[in-house]
């Protein structure tokens, strides 16, 4: 299933059902900017790095608690 076409509001509902690809694609279009923003914050790489892979399975596990009212990732949801 090719999913880097769907929308993040696609993407997202595919990973409330556990679809791993889903989760994968997030996690593609989204990990860079997480990780810079926390190597911001800890000024340390592999902290940062461990801090954007937490906060992925962290957002993953409370999936259901995104309700849409904001951007996903604080950018445009397409």
């Amino acid at each position: 299933m090719k999913l880097n076409d769907n929308t993040v509001d696609e993407l997202l509902e595919l990973c409330r059902l556990q679809h791993v690809q889903a989760q994968m694609e997030v996690y593609e279009r989204y990990h860079q900017a997480m990780f810079v923003t926390a190597l911001k914050i800890v000024h340390n790489t592999m902290d940062a790095e461990d801090i954007m892979q937490e906060s992925f399975l962290i957002a993953f596990n409370r999936i259901d608690q995104y309700k849409g009212n904001d951007n996903f990732g604080g950018g445009s949801n397409k």
